[in-house]
């Protein structure tokens, strides 16, 4: 498979997800002008036979490209796969349940990536454990929504990605995607609406995943928007979760907006 540009979003399609997670996904990037040339690939994973999705993404989407692999695996091994067929410099990430929140997303994603000291640029990130071998903080990109170059993309060791606990320790484990960035001499950024493409120590700092009303947040997902709909006592254990000691300060911006609307 090939593409005109030099950007690929590469967006997860599964045959067992509700048609609500692609109708949500293909509103919000419609709806959003990511400010940059890019091919849309979808991976259809699963499907016995895909017409009627490719028929109804081709409707809205007219250039959308596809790669077609069976149910094997899990988020990150489809993610493998199409990288293997693109030949895109860069490719852009998103899982089932993503969403497009802002309007120049991908332009801002991708230029966190022309710093050459950046091997990876994420949409959220945390530093939330796994276990005992991933101590806090665990710092990791959440790969609901990531960047890199396709050719340290496929560098990088997966592991078995045999089972979600593996994908899952791709993300967050000793050995993650972002610990071999970082073991590399590169570092991992996220970057929120404003452009900052923020190194992991500020991450509790910036409203982008469960901290304040998350005002800065390019790329949604499951765990963003169960973090919206909280009351604010589980906010406040979400929190923690993910930054530890620096939650109490990371829920402040989130009371502020609250006093704002309450117009105390």
């Amino acid at each position: 498979m090939t593409g005109s540009g030099s950007t690929a979003v590469v967006h997860l399609v599964r045959q067992g997800n509700p048609d609500a997670y692609l109708d949500g996904f293909l509103d919000t990037y419609l709806s959003h002008d990511p400010d940059m040339s890019h091919d849309l690939v979808i991976v259809l994973k699963g499907f016995t036979d895909p017409g009627a999705v490719r028929a109804e993404v081709a409707r809205r989407v007219p250039a959308a490209q596809f790669h077609e692999i069976d149910d094997t695996g899990f988020d990150i091994t489809a993610y493998r796969s199409a990288a293997q067929a693109l030949d895109h410099d860069v490719l852009c990430f998103l899982n089932s349940h993503s969403r497009v929140e802002a309007p120049n997303w991908l332009r801002l994603m991708v230029d966190g990536l022309q710093d050459q000291s950046v091997g990876a640029i994420g949409a959220t990130g945390s530093w939330e454990v796994m276990n005992g071998s991933t101590p806090f903080p665990n710092v990791h990109l959440r790969t609901n929504g990531f960047a890199l170059a396709r050719p340290d993309f496929l560098s990088l060791d997966f592991g078995p990605l045999a089972t979600k606990r593996d994908c899952n320790w791709f993300e967050a484990g000793p050995n993650s995607l972002t610990r071999q960035v970082l073991a590399s001499g590169q570092t991992v950024c996220v970057v929120g609406r404003q452009g900052n493409a923020a190194p992991p120590e500020e991450w509790a700092a910036m409203p982008v995943f469960r901290t304040g009303s998350q005002s800065e947040l390019l790329i949604s997902d499951n765990r963003t928007r169960a973090y919206e709909a909280a009351t604010n006592r589980k906010r406040k254990r979400l929190a923690s979760l993910a930054w530890g000691a620096q939650a109490a300060p990371a829920l402040r911006p989130w009371l502020a907006d609250l006093g704002i609307r309450l117009g105390l």
